[in-house]
């Protein structure tokens, strides 16, 4: 009972609902999840509470224009997009040949594609706390896609974040904002250079079937990290309750 209810708790992570607004990065409210293994179906639970604590006194980030509680979920949200980046790297380290879960997001494999994701997830363990993060009046619209933060490729370490930022679902659940972080991150040079060809669940796994495609798709590689912190924490549960 124990670990079902911990299961169904610490695995609500990836949005899979359709019915969210187009311009949503992730289909459908927080804390919703694809459960792998179940395919076809989709099911809903309540995210768990994240830490607010406050982030490590060594992980000190710069801002621009940002309020001190814009700053204080800024930092919220760089730590857990740097807990998933960590966990996907450690996931590719532990799988070199492949995953389900890497199958499941990037498509077969491939050993040059898995050495690019697992540069992005590497680059991305650490490089968001050394950015500069800008919180900006005004960001253009990408198609009918509200723009929540955008990597400034022109000026490498500039992240700004958009008033849209704000507006994702609050306070216990940051995983949106470090959902944009990782997505956006990816456009970087020195992370790879890469863009959002589409955005929301659905049509980022019908790339799985270009998988090249979905390499440069920024959400795969989000979708990604927050998949393997999922694992990570199902794997972390099932080992304290065999213990």
């Amino acid at each position: 009972m124990f670990i079902t209810a911990a299961f169904v708790l610490f695995t609500a992570l990836l949005a899979s609902a359709d019915s969210a607004p187009p311009s949503m990065p992730i289909n459908g409210p927080a804390g919703i999840v694809h459960v792998t293994g179940a395919e076809g179906k989709h099911s809903s639970f309540e995210k768990t509470k994240v830490s607010s604590k406050a982030v490590s006194p060594s992980m000190r980030l710069s801002y621009h224009a940002c309020k001190g509680e814009e700053q204080k979920q800024i930092a919220r949200a760089v730590k857990e997009a740097q807990k998933y980046a960590k966990a996907a790297y450690q996931h590719l380290k532990s799988n070199p040949n492949g995953s389900e879960l890497l199958h499941h997001w990037f498509g077969g494999f491939d050993p040059e594609r898995y050495q690019s994701i697992l540069k992005s997830s590497s680059t991305l363990r650490k490089l968001p706390q050394t950015w500069e993060y800008q919180c900006v009046h005004f960001c253009p619209t990408v198609g009918n896609n509200t723009r929540y933060a955008w990597a400034n490729t022109e000026r490498p370490g500039t992240f700004n974040i958009c008033p849209a930022f704000w507006e994702l679902p609050p306070a216990k659940n940051s995983n949106l904002k470090a959902f944009n972080i990782i997505q956006e991150g990816t456009h970087f040079r020195e992370v790879l250079g890469i863009e959002n060809h589409v955005y929301g669940y659905s049509n980022s796994l019908k790339l799985v079937t270009s998988p090249e495609m979905a390499r440069t798709n920024g959400p795969n590689h989000a979708y990604f990290f927050l998949a393997a912190w999922g694992e990570e924490v199902k794997n972390n549960l099932k080992s304290a309750w065999l213990s």
